[in-house]
Parts: structure tokens; sequence; C-alpha cells
């Protein structure tokens, strides 16, 4: 090897083309400055038809989406090239705007591995039975407002299955009186997310729906995340939980009759609702063993038979009660 720059630009080719994936070099204007052999396959020309040409007459219909990702210098991105069928390419910008650097990949080479559960991610081959066995439902909006993909438990809330909802517009579910609203379009207008309870009207359930923004390396909304939870079984349970509070208050009501009843067996005879709430408050005391207490009253009012009733209902009932006037001792 001599320092001849021709050999090292020889060299640097021989290696490039030796990659296993095609490379590309494009300039801040957007023509290419390199290209590997592999990457000329994929694009079905040649070399000498490629160097020098602009990324806007060789891939006319997605050269605009990569130079605004290379101009951005600072996001890589990839996306499957509408020129090329197959293949993904992966855009990595160039310091200072310089332009980026294309990888392209020949997904027919890896597709097999990924059906084969293979993958470099082992979870690949399962995100789609993840998605749909969420209990919660989810659908994904493109930026066009059109559902792209739909969970079992979304396409249930409306009453329809995934595959009659996959493909349509957002629109088609007001347009069609399945539901009263949705939060894609105004996801997409204003780049925030939004949440909003709506009714889908085939089935009757109450949803709250929120939807949440993806964007893209250019800051553009790229996708909409829709989250739905029916609000349905909550409210049948803020319901029973009503009817629970309902009944307990009722045996509450019930017990204190029960209790007064038992109360008129006694020798006091409370008819008034203050005495009945006196002989209460006594009754507690009593059963929660209250050692002291002080009972005031103008002679004549019962102070004695309160006592004796406190002693009656509390753990010393066992034990004999001892009446003392004190206004009956000497000084």
């Amino acid at each position: 090897m001599t320092d001849d720059p021709s050999d090292k630009a020889e060299l640097t080719t021989v290696l490039l083309d030796a990659l296993p994936i095609g490379l590309m070099a494009l300039d801040r204007d957007g023509l290419v400055t390199h290209v590997n052999q592999k990457a000329a396959n994929l694009m079905r020309r040649h070399r000498t038809d490629i160097v020098g040409h602009s990324i806007r007459l060789l891939w006319p219909h997605s050269a605009g989406e990569i130079l605004e990702i290379a101009a951005s210098g600072r996001q890589e991105a990839a996306m499957p090239p509408k020129e090329l069928d197959d293949c993904l390419v992966q855009i990595s910008p160039l310091p200072q705007r310089s332009g980026a650097v294309l990888a392209l990949f020949d997904q027919r080479l890896w597709r097999p591995y990924s059906e084969s559960g293979q993958a470099l991610d082992p979870l690949a081959a399962y995100y789609r039975q993840i998605f749909d066995i969420s209990a919660d439902g989810f659908s994904i909006a493109n930026k066009q407002g059109r559902l792209i993909l739909v969970n079992r438990a979304a396409a249930d809330n409306v009453g329809v299955t995934p595959e009659h909802l996959q493909g349509r517009p957002v629109d088609y579910l007001t347009a069609n009186k399945l539901t009263d609203g949705t939060v894609t379009k105004e996801v997409l207008q204003t780049g925030r997310t939004v949440t909003r309870v709506i009714k889908h009207f085939q089935t009757g359930r109450h949803i709250l729906l929120t939807g949440q923004p993806i964007f893209g390396p250019d800051g553009q909304v790229r996708l909409v995340v829709i989250n739905e939870r029916d609000l349905t079984a909550l409210q049948e349970l803020e319901s029973s939980l009503k009817q629970q509070k309902r009944i307990a208050a009722r045996f509450k009501d019930e017990l204190e009759a029960l209790r007064l009843a038992d109360l008129a067996g006694q020798e006091i005879v409370a008819e008034s609702p203050a005495m009945a709430r006196t002989l209460g408050v006594a009754l507690k005391l009593a059963r929660h063993g209250a050692k002291q207490l002080l009972i005031t009253g103008e002679s004549g009012t019962g102070k004695g038979l309160l006592a004796k009733f406190i002693h009656a209902h509390s753990p010393h009932a066992s034990e004999p009660f001892i009446h003392i006037n004190c206004a009956a001792l000497p000084e």
C-alpha cells in the first residue's frame, strides 16, 4: 500500500463494495457523491447513472422527505422509498447540514428471520398479539387521518370488527353515526394530546378517548395513537357503590330502630329524639368500657337510672352496681 491518494480511494471503494448493505452519500444539495455496488444493484442502475445525479431525479417521490431529514442535521430516520420494492433506507444526516449517508437494506434478506421469530427483536412476531389482547382500546391513524391499525378492544367498543375499520378515514365513524366524536383531527391540527368523552351509538358505551401525537424528524405529526377507556364499567361500578351505600344506610337505620326497641325494655323510656341520642351516646361509652363519666342534670331527671343503664351495658355488668348519692353524704 502506498500513500498515493488514488490507491486509498480504490481501497475505500473496495471496502464499501464488500459491505452487505447499500451505501449512498449525498451532499447538501442532494447530489449523489458516492454509491457502492450493493446500492447500485438494489437501485437497478449503473454507478455512472447515479453518481453526480440529484436524488430528486433518482427518487422523485421520496427525495423531499429524505432531504428534509438530511437538512435537520440532528435526527436519523428510516423509511421505505417508494421507488424501490422490498427496501428500507436509513438516513443519517452529516454534521453542519453538509448532506447525509443513506444505508439501503434489502428486506427480503431478513424477512425470513423475522417470520421465524429469530429477528433481532424477539418480540417482533408477537407485537400484534400483544396489541390485540389489551383490555383497553388502541388504534393508530396516519397523518391523513386514516386508521391504519385497530385492536380488538377498540373495535368491540364500536360494535364492529377491526377489519371493518382498518384503512378507513376516522370521519367514517361519525359519518355513519357509529360515534358522536373523535379526537384525531384535533391532534393533527394542534400537535397536542387531546382527551374527550364520547359515546358509541351501536353499543351504547361511553368512552374516554385520548389521542397522542407521534412526531416525525421534521417536527410534523406523523401518527396519532388513540387510547380508549370504557367508562361504562366504571359508571356501573359507581352505581353499584351508591346502591351499597343506600343499603348500608338502611341497615344502620334498622339497627338504630332495633337498639331503641331494646332500650324500650329497660327502665328508661326514651321517646324524644334528644333522649334517644343521649342513650345512644351512653350505650357507646358503656360498650367501650369508659371508666369515668360525668352525668349532669337537674334533680329527678334520671341521672341514677342512666348510670345504672351504663353499668348494665358495660364489661363490668356482672359485677355489683353500688349507687351512692353524694348529696346525702355529710360534708
